[in-house]
This record gives structure tokens, sequence and C-alpha cells, in this order.
């Protein structure tokens, strides 16, 4: 009994080894499944998909890993990457009231990058049962959703999503306080642009004082005025920080010594180490 098995495991090492040396050949049945239903979505919207998402067929000799704005793994085989932007730019303004729930992506476990700016998506849902789906884009660093129609009702969704890195709010309808509490789950922020929102109270800010990886913060074009924490001097990794567009005070407490890059008003200072 011991020799087939032995056969049976050296044949499996074989296979492992020609794929890793050759690169699997196409993409997976569920990741192909998963992208064409999103178009569906997008088609049942009434989105101008055929002249963006033409590769995109329901065909079984059809590679999922060559067809436009989806980029794989040469190795895996796995979508690593999606660039679904401004697939309604070609529509005359945002009328849409649409939810997008972010379980469709489930299936692309691999997924480092999601696109998904310029699409007049005004909200992200997801049902009690897709709650462990959702926590298994756990591979997911960058999220775009910048220019479009969102509030901080998309916060709850995303607290799923701890594996990010660089998280793209810019240009929505997110309006009032800052919702620290929720965003400070995500340990491993580094970059995070809430830029061209309607935030306002400037002690809300405080809460990112606990987010420590956080390189990159951009604040401009808000309606903050007034004088921010000083526990931002707590951010001790933070290299770029822009303020543009804000009523600020006593800012010269901010010390930031790794800083390198601040925006204020519309000029750019440099900032020197200390």
């Amino acid at each position: 009994m011991e020799w087939p098995c032995m056969t049976w495991c050296l044949q499996l090492l074989f296979v492992v080894f020609v794929v890793q040396i050759c690169g699997n050949k196409g993409c997976f049945q569920e990741e192909k499944i998963a992208l064409l239903e999103y178009k569906e979505f997008l088609k049942f919207h009434n989105y101008s998909v055929q002249s963006f998402l033409s590769s995109w067929v329901n065909d079984p000799n059809s590679d999922c890993c060559t067809w436009k704005r989806v980029t794989c793994n040469s190795s895996t085989g796995h979508v690593i990457h999606l660039s679904l932007d401004s697939i309604m730019q070609e529509q005359e303004g945002c009328s849409l009231n649409l939810n997008l729930n972010l379980s469709m992506f489930q299936p692309l476990k691999e997924l480092k990058s999601l696109d998904l700016s310029s699409n007049c998506f005004s909200g992200l849902i997801i049902t009690e049962d897709d709650h462990r789906s959702v926590s298994t884009l756990k591979m997911l660093k960058t999220l775009d959703l910048s220019h479009n129609s969102f509030n901080w009702s998309i916060i709850r969704p995303l607290k799923s999503l701890t594996s990010l890195k660089n998280l793209i709010l810019r240009d929505n309808y997110i309006r009032g306080d800052f919702p620290v509490q929720e965003l400070s789950i995500l340990q491993n922020l580094e970059m995070l642009d809430v830029s061209w929102n309607a935030l306002r109270n400037p002690s809300t800010v405080k809460g990112l004082c606990n987010m420590k990886t956080l390189q990159q913060l951009d604040l401009s074009d808000n309606s903050i005025s007034g004088t921010l924490s000083t526990c931002l001097n707590n951010l001790t990794s933070l290299r770029t920080l822009d303020l543009s567009v804000g009523a600020y005070r006593h800012l010269s407490f901010l010390t930031l010594h790794p800083l390198s890059i601040f925006h204020f008003g519309r000029t750019i200072l440099k900032a020197h180490s200390h």
C-alpha cells in the first residue's frame, strides 16, 4: 500500500513543480464567474459596459486573465488587480442610487488592488451571511472608492478589510464628523485620502492618532476649521500631510519630525527633519 501512495505523492509534487515553473495557464473558473456576475450587475443597472468590458465574455475558451482591466498573477493564475474605474463616465451625472455588494468579489481570494472610482455608487452593502465572505479578501491592500456618491455608511463593511494599506475616499459625500472609531480598526493603513468631502470638526480627527502605520494623510478641500489635536505628533510614520483649503489655527504645534512634505493652503512647504 505504501508504494501506490508514494507514487501518487511524487506525481502530485511533479504537477506542483510544473505549475510553478511554467506558470498557470488561465484563470480560475470561480473567479471568471464572479467577474461575469459583476458585469451582469452593471448591465442590469444600465451601465455602458460593452465598450469597457467587451473582452469579458462567457466563453469556455476565454481566459479572464487576458481580459481588459484584469491582472492575474502569472504563476498562480489568480486575479490580483481589477481596474473597474470610470465605467459610468459616458453617462450624465450620478442619478443612480446604487449600492454595491462587496461580497461579489469574495471568490477573488488573492485580490490585492481594487479600483472602483468614478462609478456613481452611493453605498456598500453586506448581508449578515456575507460577513465571513468579505473577510476572505484578506490580501486586499488598496481600495479606491473615489469620485462616487458614498457617505459614512460605507465604513461599516470596510471594517472587515483589516489588511488594507491604502484607502482612497476622495470626492464623495462624506459629511460631518470624522469616523475615527470605525477607521481605527484598520491598523495596517498607510495611506488615507478623504479629500474633497465635507468633514468639519477638527476635534474628531484625533482618533487618527492611534494609527501608527499611517504614512500619508490627505484632509484637503474639506470644511474643517479650528485647531487640530496635538496628538497628531504621535504619528511617527507620517511622511505626507495635506491640509490644503482649510481654516486651521495654531498649526505651529505640528512638529511631525519625520514629515517630508506638508501641504497648506495652495503652497507646498518642505519640512526638514529635526
